[in-house]
């Protein structure tokens, strides 16, 4: 997979963070089933429900900040994308389209230039 910038790196990175808290409150939850916890887990439910929102959150404002996207764009509803907004196809897509049409700015505004006689 190709990175097209730096905010592309760091949208994977959030992204990735966002699944490693959620992979770790699945198996608190599935440890507090088992061992029957019942004062504590609100606690620990209460953190792991606090990071995922904030890791969320950073993660969202960066993909609006970094792609301009609107609160219509409904881009990530397509079929390709399983979790739709925070789907890796989805960040390496809007990226890779990003940079070409960044791509098609530089060059299509280039200037030819011409010897002087």
């Amino acid at each position: 997979m190709k990175i097209y910038s730096n905010a592309h790196k760091k949208a994977l990175e959030l992204k990735n963070n966002m699944d490693n808290i959620t992979r770790e409150h699945e198996k608190f939850l599935e440890k507090a089933e088992k061992q029957n916890w019942n004062k504590s887990f609100d606690a620990v439910e209460a953190g792991f429900n606090r990071a995922e929102d904030e890791a969320y959150a950073k993660y969202y404002n960066h993909m609006h900040r970094s792609l301009s996207l609107t609160k219509d764009d409904t881009t990530f509803l397509d079929k390709k994308y399983k979790e739709g907004f925070a789907d890796e196809k989805y960040i390496n897509d809007m990226f890779r389209l990003k940079a070409k049409k960044q791509k098609k700015v530089q060059h299509g505004h280039k200037q030819i230039k011409r010897k002087s006689r």
